[in-house]
């Protein structure tokens, strides 16, 4: 899910200003962390007493913040820098990889490639008993924000992760758009 899409479920499911546990419920954490985000003075959030009852209450706005810090890589130009920057990175592979060239790219354990596979979210096909992935395919997923939110990446992976930031912010500075038609 991009960033766009959980900003705009919680502009359009929660009210403003939203209760501790809404607040957990709205951006994907459970009642521990949100208290900790909360006590640690992360989150702002007023106090309301009502009779015996104490009510942190948080601010969409200040919802909408914390997704888009927590869920920077998510949003679409970035999801776009990361595609441009990872198919530079690989442009000396081949256009169809074996499952050991998947592995050894993205760092993923032979299960959790194959769970990516049968999920959907990494597309490839058997050809002779064997598992093949288009690089397009791969590029795609590796800019997704469900395998840069995974546990499964390798010290790589995370350079990738650094260098689509470091694109991110350059081609930023160098105007923007500029960059999205060379595609």
């Amino acid at each position: 899910m991009t960033l766009e899409e959980r900003i705009a479920i919680v502009r359009d499911n929660y009210p403003d200003p939203m209760t501790q546990l809404q607040f957990g419920e709205a951006v994907g954490l459970g009642k521990s962390s949100t208290y900790k985000l909360v006590r640690d003075g992360v989150i702002p959030y007023e106090d309301v007493y009502d009779r015996l009852t104490h009510y942190h209450m948080i601010r969409r706005q200040d919802a909408i913040r914390f997704l888009e810090k927590k869920y920077a890589h998510a949003a679409e130009a970035h999801i776009s820098a990361g595609r441009r920057c990872i198919a530079m990175m690989l442009h000396d592979e081949p256009e169809i990889l074996t499952m050991k060239d998947v592995l050894r790219i993205t760092g993923l354990w032979k299960s959790a490639a194959q769970k990516w596979l049968t999920s959907g979210k990494l597309r490839g096909f058997y050809y002779i008993h064997s598992m093949i992935i288009r690089k397009e395919d791969l590029i795609r997923f590796m800019a997704s924000p469900e395998y840069q939110d995974s546990s499964h990446r390798n010290l790589r992976a995370k350079a990738v992760t650094v260098a689509v930031e470091w694109y991110r912010t350059v081609s930023e500075r160098m105007g923007g758009t500029d960059h999205d038609s060379q595609e």
